[in-house]
């Protein structure tokens, strides 16, 4: 039985770290994360920028490359549909299969040059696009109800204070 490819909500998640104080700590949480099918990681990118201004990429995703082609035509549909609707949605769909079939994000090498170039020497950039795998029952179980996601998000303690601050203020 061939399983949907996006079920669960899905995030995207952009970190910056010091390298002098990288120890692989993030790396086995998003591995143990995946590995218990808490998550599923649909693509990974590593920029790290050394101080003399060389970098390194490191590429992951637990996708395999015809589920990456899927998830393409999603996204490229769904882009295609924002920007010129219906007819855009039949010219994204390919477009965007072909971009993240054989890319990371869809990014091209220019794209990630471009990126590691904005990267602060000494460190590291790590951006993780992953599925919610443990929403998936809570998706299916909307979806047989009719309902419909109004929201969705992460909602950080930093948000929570900032909300706070403004109702005191109000």
């Amino acid at each position: 039985m061939k399983q949907d490819l996006v079920l669960g909500p899905v995030d995207l998640v952009i970190i910056q770290l010091d390298n002098a104080g990288l120890q692989g700590k993030i790396a086995k949480e998003i591995i143990n994360a995946s590995k218990k099918k808490i998550i599923r990681v649909l693509d990974t990118l590593v920029v790290k920028k050394e101080i003399e201004g060389g970098f390194t990429v490191l590429e992951e995703t637990d996708v395999t490359k015809e589920q990456h082609k899927e998830l393409g035509s999603v996204i490229g549909a769904l882009m295609g549909l924002g920007a010129e609707g219906v007819l855009g949605a039949g010219e994204g769909t390919p477009s965007g299969a072909g971009q993240f079939a054989e890319r990371t994000f869809g990014l091209s090498d220019r794209d990630i040059v471009s990126i590691a170039n904005e990267v602060p020497a000494g460190k590291t950039l790590l951006l993780v696009l992953f599925e919610h795998r443990w929403a998936l029952k809570l998706k299916k179980a909307t979806d047989k109800a009719n309902g419909v996601v109004l929201a969705e998000g992460i909602v950080r303690p930093e948000a929570l204070i900032a909300a706070g601050a403004t109702l005191a203020g109000a």
